[in-house]
């Protein structure tokens, strides 16, 4: 059964105000009391030190009592000698809102010379497209910095090096020249191909010159939160208004001249849902919204075993009754009633009070009244949080004789914001039941897929950079196909390949070099188990057997014909032909196979340029525990000497499980040195010695486990610390 309903992605415009209030750096470590910090800026951009009764904060639409407000007093601006350096490429005529970017840049380059100080401080205006150009050298001038900033005209490629590095107006040559404290702000609404990195970043650090990085309607590339990172400065992404823009730099110009924001502190609640929390600040006619990932620990809810309840091959007009223990989580349930969408399901008891901590058998019961398929979803009526259990009964492919399947979010109208996060979800289906996910952006003509085998009645989506009025989505059931792989959509991009973290290790990790990922691809959610394994191939090589552990002991070659084997029974291309180290890949087919070196580490970091993507390392040995690894992944500090069930510990930005950890995985690549030369989707040597594997295992050191870890293993090799998950094209 499917569910279809029209959806838009616009980029919505935004309200203008003359003050602006920013929100960041939310502290949930001593939950239930929050910290974070903020800005706040009056009409002509100064910033103002509100107190406590002034200002007003929500969770996700509750208030919460703000208990303590503190702000540093204000300092003496520091003297700035700062370049602007504006992206003036043909696509700045263009605007995702309606309004050219180009007017976007001028406003907000208009707010930085407006609230500058300028006689201690001074100003130059550069811009930049395949060539750059000195619209006004180092000035205290006002009158001079804005004739320039409004003589912008867009035309032209873009070419960050020109922006930052080449004569005769680079940034970075401008900024030589100034007398104090060096900041450039970078502003660009295009991406470069090949930027010289190390060069930019290194003459940045000779200068103690500070970069600052402005994306508008796009998220930032990771070379410019390379060069923000590399140089202490920070990046501002999506922006779409004329008000955002001159907010960032309002905000930035009081980070550069040694402004310090406030600290507000408050007391949390309870919290009934696993992942982000919504926080909304109010000053005045301003509101700021920004979010954290509640504490896993401090989630109050009602934990059912099982998850849900299946009735299988029922018999017509019988009743069956099957058990579920619920135990209560993090808070005191008194449960009040319980209610069913579906009279052939029942649940008793229907009220009980229950202590944080205890449990209670409850019984559900089933009387089919057909040989369809029927779906139920109880209402646990409490007064802590909204709650509900879920019940299915029929026929092995049977299908339903009403359609229960249904989007929830969204359900048709709605506006998104290009590039920003959204959850769709859908009811009509058990939480543990799959379900494909697909949208289009062309009224139904070519449908992209989100996800093979969505579960959990949620799914966290990204909005495409694509502006459209012909959006839809649909949700389908029976998604999952042989072997039961969930795949996650890896968006194409750009990225720094090679090790960017903390962790100083051998020169085969390097040098760092640009990498472009030119194509959408979905990757396995979860290392491919033992049960997906077992089900394609008919055998279990495995030492720990477990059907949700990762399949272990399979070499290279185990893991090829896996990919064959699955393709074929899902009616896709086969990817790979030949035998033995003359094996090749068909990359236009549309079936399963192994990540390139280049595509794991790029699904790996996830955008992140830390050790791993929960952070930097803080241990290199097994003990003590590091305690940012032992978020995210098994390794030989928390595994207990053997692997552990996939999907446990915290994902990546992608919803990407274990990538560091639990099991090596193998990838297509033979081993080679890595170049400086940038490349697009590089595939590794034509031949070699070695396969690559990468994301460390439940055996392995710290260090081992990081995403720019680079190992090998020779491609007959059927190590216990070795597995494999599985990619195939959008």
């Amino acid at each position: 059964m499917k569910s279809l309903f029209f959806l838009c992605l616009l980029l919505s415009a935004q309200t203008l105000y003359s003050q602006s209030l920013s929100l960041f750096d939310i502290d949930a470590s001593n939950f239930p009391a929050m910290k974070a910090k903020f800005y706040a800026f009056d009409a002509t951009g100064n910033q103002v030190r509100p107190s406590a009764s002034e200002l007003s904060l929500k969770e996700n639409g509750t208030a919460r009592t703000i208990t303590n407000v503190s702000c540093p007093p204000p300092v003496p601006p520091k003297a700035l000698s700062s370049v602007l350096v504006i992206d003036v490429s043909g696509s700045m005529n263009g605007g995702a809102t309606g309004i050219p970017n180009i007017d976007l840049a001028k406003a907000a380059a208009t707010a930085w010379v407006n609230g500058l100080p300028l006689g201690k401080s001074e100003c130059a205006i550069t811009s930049f497209n395949g060539s750059n150009y000195l619209n006004q050298d180092f000035t205290t001038n006002r009158s001079k910095l804005l004739n320039a900033i409004n003589t912008l005209r867009a035309q032209g490629g873009t070419d960050y090096d020109a922006a930052l590095l080449n004569p005769m107006a680079g940034g970075l040559l401008v900024s030589k020249n100034g007398k104090h404290q060096k900041v450039i702000v970078f502003l660009t609404d295009g991406q470069a191909s090949d930027p010289q990195m190390n060069a930019i970043v290194g003459e940045a650090n000779r200068q103690n010159c500070i970069i600052y990085c402005v994306t508008l309607g796009m998220s930032a590339p990771q070379s410019l939160k390379d060069i923000a990172a590399g140089t202490g400065g920070q990046v501002f992404e999506n922006v779409t208004s004329v008000q955002e823009a001159e907010d960032v730099y309002r905000t930035i110009l009081q980070v550069a001249q040694g402004g310090s924001p406030c600290t507000i502190e408050w007391q949390s609640g309870i919290s009934c849902q696993a992942g982000s929390t919504n926080v909304e600040l109010e000053w005045q006619s301003q509101s700021e919204k920004s979010s954290y990932q509640s504490p896993q620990s401090t989630i109050a809810k009602l934990e059912f075993n099982p998850k849900s309840i299946k009735f299988a091959d029922p018999q017509v007009g019988v009743r069956t009754e099957q058990k579920v223990m619920v135990t209560a989580r993090n808070a005191d349930f008194n449960i009040t009633n319980i209610t069913s969408n579906n009279g052939g399901f029942d649940i008793t008891p229907k009220s009980f009070t229950l202590p944080n901590g205890q449990s209670i058998e409850l019984t559900v019961s089933y009387t089919p009244a057909d040989s369809g398929f029927n779906y139920c979803r109880f209402e646990i009526v409490n007064n802590t949080c909204a709650i509900r259990y879920y019940a299915s009964g029929g026929w092995k492919g049977k299908k339903p004789l009403i359609q229960t399947l249904k989007l929830i979010h969204p359900n048709g109208g709605e506006v998104f914001v290009a590039g920003s996060d959204t959850v769709i979800t859908w009811e009509g289906v058990g939480p543990d039941e799959p379900v494909k996910l697909e949208y289009s952006t062309n009224n139904g003509t070519k449908w992209l897929t989100l996800s093979e085998s969505a579960i959990g009645l949620s799914y966290n989506w990204r909005v495409p950079q694509i502006v459209s009025s012909q959006c839809l989505a649909r949700v389908t059931a029976d998604a999952k196909k042989a072997g039961d792989i969930e795949m996650v959509l890896i968006p194409a991009d750009t990225f720094r390949m090679g090790n960017m973290g903390a962790f100083i290790t051998g020169s085969w990790e390097g040098p760092v070099h640009t990498v472009i990922i030119s194509r959408d691809y979905l990757m396995s959610q979860y290392e491919v188990t033992q049960k997906q394994y077992e089900e394609v191939i008919g055998t279990n090589p495995s030492k720990y057997k477990g059907e949700n552990l990762p399949v272990q002991g399979v070499n290279w070659y185990d893991a090829v014909e896996y990919c064959n084997k699955l393709s074929e029974m899902e009616g896709l291309e086969k990817c790979y032909s030949g035998s033995g180290p003359t094996i090749v890949c068909d990359w236009d087919a549309t079936g399963y196979r192994l990540p390139t070196e280049a595509e794991w580490e790029y699904a790996a970091k996830a955008g992140t340029i830390t050790d791993f993507y929960s952070g930097n390392l803080t241990n290199s040995d097994c003990m003590p525990i590091d305690a940012n690894l032992d978020k995210i992944g098994w390794y030989c500090g928390n595994a207990n000497n053997k692997t552990q069930e996939v999907g446990q510990k915290a994902p990546n930005d992608f919803g990407l499980y274990d990538m560091s950890g639990n099991v090596y995985e193998w990838c297509w690549d033979w081993y080679a040195n890595y170049t400086s030369t940038p490349e697009t989707d590089p595939k590794g040597p034509a031949v070699g010695s070695y396969r690559m594997i990468r994301g460390g295992s439940w055996d392995i050191y710290t260090y081992g486990c990081r995403s720019a870890y680079r190992n090998f293993n020779d491609a007959n090799s059927r190590s216990s610390n070795v597995g494999f998950r599985v990619v195939r094209p959008q």
